[in-house]
């Protein structure tokens, strides 16, 4: 994404924020950062040793994308100095035991996408062994055509 629009999404975050505040709704800010050139004003009006959240779904899977996770993580717990960080999405080891290690509570907070697998996960496991390898492969298509979940519980078995 162009640099321009990635200030113009940290505005517009920023902007409803204010707005948020000033009509009594207690806000926890959000931080994405991208490369290098996103940290001169992604952390702009955030207060110091308070909450913040980050996502880390979409972020994480690809080694150059950990990586520049991995920076700004550092730049954001360097500048904000924040007591907790909410994570939308996973939060492995990996990259949050140092910060864990240093007194910042890391809150883990799964996205609707991991939830949504746990959920055909869990409702996968019991009937899978209970129907033909024919109606699994057409309960796997379905739901791969449909792009979702929905497959699953359209499908008749």
């Amino acid at each position: 994404m162009p640099l321009v629009m990635q200030m113009w999404n940290t505005y517009k975050g920023r902007a409803l924020a204010v707005w948020l505040q000033s009509n009594g709704i207690e806000i926890i800010p959000n931080v994405r950062t991208a490369d290098e050139r996103t940290f001169s004003f992604v952390f702009r009006g955030i207060e110091r040793n308070k909450t913040v959240a980050i996502g880390t779904h979409g972020c994480i899977k690809k080694v150059e994308d950990r990586q520049h996770f991995k920076r700004g993580l550092a730049e954001l717990i360097k500048k904000l100095s924040p007591k907790n960080i909410i994570v939308y999405g996973s939060a492995p080891d990996s990259i949050f035991k140092i910060y864990k290690e240093q007194g910042i509570n890391i809150i883990p907070f799964e996205s609707e996408f991991a939830v949504s697998r746990k959920q055909v996960t869990v409702w996968w496991e019991p009937v899978k062994s209970e129907i033909s390898a024919k109606q699994k492969a057409s309960v796997l298509q379905n739901t791969a055509t449909k792009g979702s979940k929905r497959g699953l519980f359209q499908q008749k078995i």
